[in-house]
């Protein structure tokens, strides 16, 4: 290899590093939101309910995203009891109830959800909205080194009608993920 030109050593350098014990690995990268897709389309219809994240790793994440979601998107967000569910939006008011009994992990996951939901096109349906505040969700979180695929997949399970939005509106699900991770 001395004695190879830098640009054919280098080649042979990556396949060698690609083939270990027979099998060839390539890199690729896949979209997270085709991954996503995927989980979803691999989990059978069951919603498994939600299971937060216990811990407080992410409190100053939940903190930030308060201040970005009420100075930058004139958010209201609230925390309290709630009966049906972790989390609640209503668009036009602008207003996002947060189940005060999740740890903070929880409470960011559940933020980053409703978040999507302002952010998100007016003309979704529900089963369409909720897909893509979850796809927000999900980017969001992985950007936070704070992936929980199963999570989410598990909660589209029963939402696979409207997965075509992770497609169709990917480009403003990325968008509104990054309006949401800018620091």
């Amino acid at each position: 290899m001395k004695y190879l030109p830098w640009i054919h050593r280098g080649i042979l350098l990556t396949l060698i590093s690609l083939v270990i014990g027979g099998v060839v690995y390539f890199h690729t990268t896949v979209d997270p939101l085709i991954t996503l897709e995927r989980a979803v389309q691999a989990v059978v219809y069951v919603e498994t309910g939600y299971r937060s994240a216990p811990g407080v790793h992410l409190y100053w994440q939940a903190q930030r995203l308060e201040h970005v979601l009420s100075f930058v998107n004139g958010a209201t967000i609230t925390y309290g009891p709630l009966a049906d569910s972790y989390g609640v939006t209503n668009t036009q008011t602008r207003q996002i109830h947060i189940d005060d009994t999740l740890s903070w992990n929880g409470r960011f996951e559940v933020l980053t959800h409703e978040a999507g939901h302002l952010l998100q096109p007016g003309r979704l349906n529900s089963v369409e909205a909720e897909v893509f505040a979850e796809g927000v969700s999900y980017l969001v979180l992985r950007h936070y080194k704070h992936d929980r695929l199963e999570l989410h997949a598990h909660y589209l399970s029963s939402r696979k009608a409207g997965l075509h939005v992770l497609r169709e509106f990917a480009t403003d699900i990325r968008y509104a993920a990054q309006i949401l991770t800018v620091r």
